[in-house]
């Protein structure tokens, strides 16, 4: 299974936005220890596989056995890693500085790039920002395959991308999915790798092994980066791409002020179930103080009516001439 084909037209990448964006988040937290477990072994497995084929395809069985999980859990992965987990929790809860939403998207980088090299629906080698946009000029800052971009390239890259990021999401989500998931897979290959200086191009970004072989890691800052803003272009296309179109309909003044009138009438006399108790609490201050000041206003009227009621008895009638005219009959109304 492709959850993640390249082309838009392709119909795994169609599934993958069916089954992966449409997944709203959920109540419940990502980090049980079942998750934790399995996720464990399936980078276990993914470190195992790399450094037994050094990045060539085999078809042993252990590699069959690891696509299989990586393909049966990737939707998992990175549903959790979208929504399951706390993007603003500290990062020193996991061990090299990681919260729970790092290693998840690191974790769903890596096997985006594993399945990449392995997975025969993969036809990702010569995918180039123009042949997925061709028309947005804007973001053709590389001619480069993107799996091949060096370190410092899909940072200018995704910095542009992420730039015009609405813009595209909006004029295809398919297409703008397709490139997320490129940029993804080429972080998981530069994450899962000991690399040369001409890749890992930033000497800010990058640590030493510690050997002579001048290889290097992609440092813990350049993580931390790269998935914090994969997290956010993710959860902005799975938000569009879940939400509704509504339309607008020109209103007049009057119109728009009985429409909002009405709305607050709603929601000063109803409250949804199972609304916060804070919430709750504070309508009910509301409603508390509206009560309050209307209390008052009615109370300051009979207050002005009353003296206006005793000012003109005392200055046009008098107790003489008020029992006048209850004595005397009622005058006869001239028509003319």
């Amino acid at each position: 299974m492709a959850f993640f084909a390249c082309h838009a037209r392709d119909i795994a990448m169609i599934n993958f936005i069916d089954k992966i964006l449409s997944r709203v988040p959920s109540a419940k937290k990502c980090g049980n220890s079942e998750k934790s477990i399995l996720y464990r072994t399936i980078n276990s497995n993914i470190i195992s596989l790399l450094c037994d084929t050094k990045g060539v395809p085999d078809s042993s069985l252990h590699t069959s056995t690891t696509i299989v999980m990586l393909s049966e859990n990737i939707e998992g992965i990175v549903h959790d890693f979208l929504w399951m987990c706390r993007c603003c929790s500290s990062a020193i809860d996991i061990v090299d500085t990681f919260n729970a939403m790092h290693v998840t998207g690191i974790l769903a980088s890596k096997c985006s790039y594993v399945l990449s090299l392995y997975d025969p629906d993969y036809h990702m080698e010569q995918t180039t920002i123009h042949s997925i946009f061709p028309d947005e000029k804007t973001i053709h800052v590389s001619q480069k395959c993107i799996l091949t971009l060096t370190y410092s390239e899909l940072v200018y890259v995704l910095t542009n991308v992420q730039a015009y990021w609405n813009v595209l999401v909006k004029l295809d989500t398919t297409k703008a999915c397709s490139l997320l998931v490129l940029c993804m897979t080429r972080f998981g290959y530069l994450c899962s790798h000991q690399l040369p200086e001409k890749i890992l191009d930033d000497l800010q970004e990058r640590e030493d092994i510690g050997t002579n072989t001048r290889l290097f890691v992609a440092s813990k800052l350049c993580c931390r980066h790269f998935i914090k803003t994969f997290v956010c272009m993710g959860r902005d296309i799975s938000i569009y791409h879940n939400s509704d179109l509504l339309t607008h309909k020109i209103m007049s003044p009057h119109q728009t002020l009985t429409f909002v009138v009405d709305l607050i009438t709603i929601a000063s006399t109803k409250l949804p179930a199972h609304i916060h108790p804070a919430i709750e609490s504070c309508f009910a201050k509301i409603q508390k103080n509206k009560y309050i000041s209307k209390k008052k206003r009615i109370r300051r009227s009979c207050v002005i009516l009353s003296r206006r009621l005793r000012c003109d008895c005392g200055t046009f009638l008098s107790k003489d001439s008020v029992n006048a005219a209850w004595d005397s009959p009622p005058e006869k109304s001239q028509t003319t």
